[in-house]
């Protein structure tokens, strides 16, 4: 009870002190003050300025001035460098009290009477300002208004005709930037989705492939939400994600050995285009396995590669010959026998119409050597020369190198951060592809002396 008396006690005390000072504000004469108010206000005094939608938000502690150079109409008033500053002659008027929607937001917290708006002729030019006392904002109000030769019964008028109009304009803003924000929201969501559609098309095309060994800790590890923060933070372009994807998880995969070595697939198509095998012109891993290189160089070629497997197992295919003398009939019963996505039957219809045209092998890839085309596959054609110089004449000089050699020699070929890495796996990839075709090359061998 004594604690409960004491702080009633102390309560009236500041109620009393409160009611004394603003009594003492409301009776102090700012006449003396007025009449020196250029020197004043060219000093400049410090108030906090409130600004932006954010009502429980900090005020900002601000120094206004006037600057009184260059006759009246330079005269201007600044709160801060660059911008911050009006010029007097573009000020309607100056209003004391909440007439603002700034201020008007924050009615529960402020003080009318320390309160006051310099309001210029557009809706944008408003600078909010509260003083430190009551004195402080009549002093500046009535002599601002003064520099402005306007009456206190003119500008309250002024005050209180146009605070509906500035309202209205708030209003306006805030259902725009609303409407942007909805926008932005909009556009986010539609990327999002597109992130997760580039995602699965990748996790369908690797399982399709049927190399590589992919369970549900892969795709946790490699989720669409966990992939997006990653292309946002690396700042990948979209254009790219599909690539960076693939590149993420084949890496991840091929690093914990999680790569199926599948026997149909052994001659592959890395180790062929780069012999030049099958195509027409010479040179090779040898006559034994012509037609299985010639398959996979046509495949490649068509950006097929991932029904290979497929073409092999379910319809037979052995050599390009098979294809070329089937009507358009058969060979569209083929891409449904290997469920070809849509945009894939097409290529593959258009490959065979080329195949017995014979606009294919075109003309460059004729013309290319096996390291080009090699390199031409993952768009690394113009380190070709560098690459040449380092005595890199053929890919089958990667099974002799390790994987510190091979990024040496993309160093010294000055390749870039991500042309670097995809060399770097793509000779990785080659050199196991190579191992497992000189294996399978060899068993063949056996086998045909044995017989």
């Amino acid at each position: 009870n004594d604690d409960e008396k004491k702080e009633e006690e102390e309560e009236e005390e500041d109620k009393d002190e409160d009611e004394w000072s603003s009594s003492a504000e409301d009776d102090f004469d700012i006449t003396p003050l007025l009449e020196n108010f250029e020197q004043i206000a060219k000093l400049g005094a410090k108030f906090w300025r409130h600004a932006g939608k954010r009502v429980h938000g900090k005020a900002q502690l601000r120094t206004v001035k006037v600057s009184f150079d260059g006759g009246t109409a330079g005269w201007t008033l600044s709160w801060g460098a660059g911008s911050r500053a009006i010029k007097l002659k573009d000020v309607w008027y100056v209003a004391w009290g909440l007439y603002t929607p700034t201020l008007l937001a924050r009615k529960e917290r402020l003080n009318e009477l320390k309160c006051f708006s310099i309001v210029g002729h557009s809706e944008k030019q408003v600078l909010d300002l509260e003083a430190y006392t009551k004195t402080d904002a009549k002093l500046w109000v009535r002599g601002l208004r003064q520099l402005l030769g306007q009456s206190d019964e003119n500008a309250d008028k002024l005050a209180e005709m146009n605070v509906a109009r500035l309202m209205q304009y708030a209003k306006k803003q805030a259902q725009h930037a609303q409407q942007i924000k909805e926008k932005q929201l909009r556009v986010v969501k539609l990327q999002q989705d597109l992130f997760v559609m580039t995602v699965e098309a990748v996790y369908k095309e690797l399982e399709e492939q049927r190399i590589w060994q992919i369970d549900d800790t892969v795709k946790v590890m490699f989720d669409a939400a966990s992939l997006y923060q990653h292309v946002l933070k690396e700042d990948v372009p979209w254009r790219k994600w599909q690539w960076y994807v693939r590149e993420k998880i084949t890496n991840y995969l091929r690093e914990n050995g999680m790569v199926l070595q599948q026997q149909q697939q052994q001659p592959h198509v890395h180790s062929v285009v780069a012999d030049g095998a099958g195509l027409g012109h010479g040179g090779g891993v040898g006559s034994a396995s012509h037609c299985d290189d010639a398959v996979s160089a046509w495949l490649l070629y068509y950006k097929l590669e991932m029904y290979e497997t497929p073409l092999r197992q379910k319809s037979g295919l052995e050599t390009l010959d098979d294809l070329q003398q089937l009507d358009e009939a058969s060979l569209a019963k083929i891409a449904d026998e290997v469920d070809m996505a849509l945009l894939h039957r097409n290529h593959f219809m258009t490959a065979c119409a080329d195949l017995k045209s014979g606009a294919y092998p075109p003309v460059e890839m004729k013309e290319m050597s096996e390291v080009e085309q090699w390199l031409q596959h993952y768009k690394l054609g113009k380190y070709a020369p560098a690459l040449k110089e380092n005595a890199f004449n053929t890919v089958r000089v990667v099974q002799n190198m390790n994987e510190a050699e091979i990024t040496q020699l993309a160093d010294e070929c000055a390749m870039g951060v991500l042309h670097k890495k995809k060399f770097v796996s793509a000779c990785l990839e080659l050199k196991q592809r190579l191992k497992s075709a000189d294996k399978h090359q060899k068993k063949n061998s056996k086998d045909c002396l044995l017989m």
